[in-house]
């Protein structure tokens, strides 16, 4: 089994080398509400959790680690994102024992109203229009041996500003795996695999007089075609260790590089202390070579209370940016 991990791991290596990019195509992907990262825990880490995260919150960032979910858990996260961007994720994960974990989730993204404007009226037209921004997704994820753990998601993008729309799909693919090593564990996921998706709609139809026509000529009705566009696919792999101090206090560091597909490389690194599972303290950062990139630290802390059997969990962090406010993650999980 260890040979059939670290050739799958090869094969998502030599895939990444092929849709690799670099800073030069940045700005030429679309919908990227795909790569807003979600969840406390995870973004206080920095991302770094590929190989070490687990239930619902994994879905979004390696979905191998849905299997370890125990029972059922329900996720609310929400953030305040830059430039007064608001982003929601509600997510549920189950265990159904020796079949493997389900997950469904939903992401919407609201960027506030924005005025129209025209050549002909360039201070707005009266008009105001609110676009729509939504992800709905599904995973899937098994335990393949006592060290290997794999999974997936297919997730369905729909964007819509006025009556045009843009639909789409992209995949996802993770394994995670315990060498045997103390507390180490390590993960690879490839994100955003899918066709390029291309908006549409009645809009784009317009009565126009083309300048080879004759003056007195009748307008013509012609259709604008939009150019497609790519979605931000990105290859990331990382490790994990946890240091178990007694039964009681453990503290777990983690580290990734991510090989984005339309902008620079990122690395990320992160820890979590956690004292009798009730209360954690977690801090990360990340980096990258590119000048522009405006994250940087990132922290945040959690609390678990247990009631009747069921574990409510409340998590928060905050995430540094240059030129915003930080932003800033809330979110509620319930297991039971």
């Amino acid at each position: 089994m260890k040979k059939i991990f670290f050739a799958l791991i090869i094969l998502l290596f030599n895939i990444g080398s092929v849709f690799g990019g670099n800073s030069l195509r940045k700005g030429t992907c679309g919908a990227l509400e795909l790569i807003i990262p979600i969840g406390s825990r995870a973004t206080a880490m920095g991302g770094s959790v590929v190989a070490d995260t687990r239930g619902t919150e994994a879905i979004y960032w390696n979905p191998a680690g849905m299997a370890n979910t125990e029972g059922t858990e329900v996720i609310f996260s929400y953030l305040n994102y830059i430039a007064d961007i608001k982003y929601s994720f509600i997510g549920i994960t189950t265990n159904l024992g020796n079949f493997g974990s389900l997950g469904f989730n939903t992401r919407v993204m609201n960027i506030g109203e924005i005025i129209v404007t025209t050549e002909e009226s360039p201070d707005g037209t009266g008009e105001i229009i609110t676009p729509n921004f939504i992800i709905a997704g599904f995973s899937y994820s098994r335990q393949m041996t006592d060290r290997v753990f794999f999974g997936s998601s297919m997730s369905v993008i729909h964007e819509r500003i006025m009556q045009e729309t843009a639909r789409g799909v992209a995949f996802d693919f993770g394994f995670q795996y315990i060498p045997g090593v103390g507390g180490l564990k390590l993960g690879v996921v490839m994100k955003n695999i899918g066709p390029k998706i291309r908006f549409d709609g009645s809009d784009l139809d317009k009565n126009i007089r083309l300048p080879e026509d004759n003056p007195q000529a009748a307008t013509r009705n012609v259709r604008l075609e939009l150019a497609s566009f790519e979605i931000p696919s990105y290859l990331q792999f990382g490790s994990s260790y946890d240091f178990k101090f007694d039964e009681n206090k453990s503290f777990i560091l983690s580290g990734s590089f991510r090989n984005n597909n339309f902008s620079s490389d990122e690395f990320s690194g992160g820890g979590e202390f956690n004292y009798k599972k009730k209360f954690m303290l977690r801090v990360g950062y990340s980096s990258s070579s590119e000048i522009e990139y405006i994250y940087g630290l990132n922290f945040g802390l959690g609390l678990s209370f247990d009631f009747g059997g069921n574990v409510l969990t409340f998590d928060y962090s905050n995430g540094q940016t240059k030129y915003f406010d930080n932003n800033q993650w809330f979110t509620f999980k319930l297991n039971f």
